[in-house]
């Protein structure tokens, strides 16, 4: 049985991290439909109920084998302390020797963003897998900026060997070559996987109506982050109290109906966005008159949600793809670079500049935030027919990071793609 394995996944609890594990499944079974594509992962409990198969695996006992300063960092979060003399270890190192490759996906973990003891938590297993000589693939990533010499070391350990690297963006890809001196033939630009997941097909109608939301009527959706304040030094409270002066913007002044959407539903407090969503509803002493899909809904759910509004404000990047690969005008609330490049490929260059994304701390300020939001509204149709125009385009790209994957992992497609060129 030819087997690949998926590494990099903090779990599918994150619905921009289940969009990439989905779709890239279903991309890579469209193609050799004998493949057997297996997932590590933080979360194993929750994603083999979410995939609806057994091919999950626990990633842990491998990130605990790293050193003494990572097995006290990640102990703290799990039952147990694993070596490599435990058996969860053992059995993901059999699965590493058998794959035919090892994909390194997460969207944007390969950076010094969330520091230094994640990034060497999801480089346990890539560093495995280049132990027991198993062709390794970055499959469109936001890659860097690393700021720490320790960090880039680590990363390029690994990236150095790597058959492949694709970006889901020109930032990371000029980063990639420019920057981390990684040759020009092994990094291609491609496009964010996510942006293939279909929307489910209960229907936006029938998902927004449990809510109380009206398809026939204008909706604005926002999508807040628990987490960003702490990843970008800003402050939380600020944060929050610009989300509701736009959310009387939206109710008051815009005069439309509101949904509030959770994309990350963690099992830590500092990642789960239902958190900063109810602290938002009580600001506004739960005004009737805004909804939150709060449910244990699915990446294809949301997106079909999302696909209904009129405008997204997404400060999750994957709530933000969900909106632009819908072809909804979105405003995105970021804080690296991965939102400048995304929504750059996704709108056109230039398109992040002239105000398609703010960085969180200037929309932690109450009046920027309000002109952003207004800003983005008025201009909401002429995003639209842009995003209707590239659509195509991006689709095709994101569909050829699969047929270079398995080109280089030799194991090229045995079903046309039709050769989509990339952008």
């Amino acid at each position: 049985m030819t087997t690949a394995v998926i590494t990099g996944i903090t779990g599918l609890r994150n619905r921009g991290v289940e969009a990439l594990v989905t779709t890239t499944i279903a991309a890579l079974a469209a193609r050799r439909p004998d493949l057997r594509v297996h997932v590590l992962t933080e979360s194993p409990d929750f994603d083999r109920l979410r995939l609806a198969h057994d091919r999950v695996h626990d990633v842990r006992p491998v990130q605990l084998t790293l050193s003494s300063r990572m097995r006290t960092a990640v102990a703290q979060r799990l039952p147990f302390v694993a070596s490599r003399s435990s058996r969860g270890y053992h059995e993901v190192r059999a699965l590493l020797e058998e794959a035919r490759v090892v994909i390194a996906s997460g969207g944007d973990v390969y950076s010094s963003t969330y520091g230094s003891s994640f990034l060497r938590g999801v480089m346990a297993p890539l560093e495995l897998a280049r132990e027991v000589r198993t062709p390794i693939v970055f499959s469109a990533q936001s890659i860097g900026p690393f700021t720490r010499a320790d960090d880039r070391d680590i990363f390029l350990k690994v990236a150095r060997d790597a058959v492949l690297i694709t970006a889901r963006d020109a930032i990371s890809c000029a980063y990639l070559r420019n920057e981390l001196g990684l040759p020009a033939s092994r990094v291609v630009l491609t496009a964010d996987p996510a942006i293939l997941l279909e929307p489910s097909p209960i229907g936006a109608k029938k998902l927004l109506a449990s809510y109380g939301i009206d398809t026939a009527c204008p909706t604005i959706a926002l999508a807040p982050s628990q987490a960003i304040c702490g990843w970008a030094g800003a402050d939380y409270a600020s944060h929050l109290a610009a989300l509701a002066q736009v959310a009387k913007l939206v109710l008051d002044e815009i005069g439309v109906q509101l949904l509030i959407v959770p994309h990350v539903q963690e099992i830590h407090a500092e990642l789960e966005d239902r958190v900063i969503a109810t602290a938002l509803l009580r600001v506004l002493d739960y005004d009737p008159r805004i909804r939150m899909a709060s449910g244990d809904h699915t990446a294809s759910e949301y997106k079909a949600m999302l696909g209904a509004c009129d405008l997204v404000v997404a400060e999750r990047m994957h709530a933000a793809i969900a909106g632009l690969s819908s072809g909804v005008a979105t405003l995105c609330v970021g804080y690296s670079h991965k939102a400048e490049g995304i929504v750059d490929s996704l709108m056109g260059e230039g398109a992040a500049n002239s105000g398609w994304v703010v960085s969180i701390g200037e929309f932690s300020a109450a009046p920027f935030a309000i002109a952003a939001v207004r800003r983005a509204w008025a201009r909401r149709h002429e995003a639209k027919g842009t995003l209707s125009a590239r659509g195509p385009r991006m689709r095709a790209a994101a569909e050829r990071n699969f047929d270079l994957v398995l080109a280089a992992a030799g194991l090229a497609s045995s079903v046309s793609t039709g050769g989509a060129n990339t952008v």
